[in-house]
């Protein structure tokens, strides 16, 4: 689905989060994301979607979305399995041996991984 107003930001975004076994909001300048997002990658996921919604027009009714989803606008938003799993502090860790530990493996669908 192509966004073309700030009307279609919740089926749009709903969409992208059950569309994907991973789904990433981000901001290109954030280094929160940019750490999660290469936490994420080393998982060798099979689909993993990251939207960078600073490039978009309705960036600010997709983080009014997130607020009203998740409780926060900041980014990055992680939803995993359609889920939303954390923001940057809960997926910083992952660096520390987070997924050997089974964290965020048992969120994750066999078929993901």
């Amino acid at each position: 689905m192509e966004l073309k107003s700030s009307r279609d930001v919740p089926q749009w975004a709903e969409e992208l989060i059950r569309g994907h076994a991973i789904t990433v909001f981000a901001k290109t300048p954030c280094p929160f994301c940019r750490i999660a997002i290469e936490a994420l990658t080393s998982l060798n996921v099979s689909d993993m979607h990251v939207e960078e919604i600073d490039k978009s027009h309705y960036c600010d009714a997709i983080q009014d979305f997130l607020e009203e989803k998740t409780g926060a606008r900041s980014v990055p938003r992680v939803f995993i399995a359609g889920k939303f799993f954390g923001g940057g502090d809960d997926t910083t860790p992952l660096w520390i041996c987070i997924f050997p530990s089974g964290g965020i493996a048992r969120s994750l669908p066999a078929a993901v991984v």
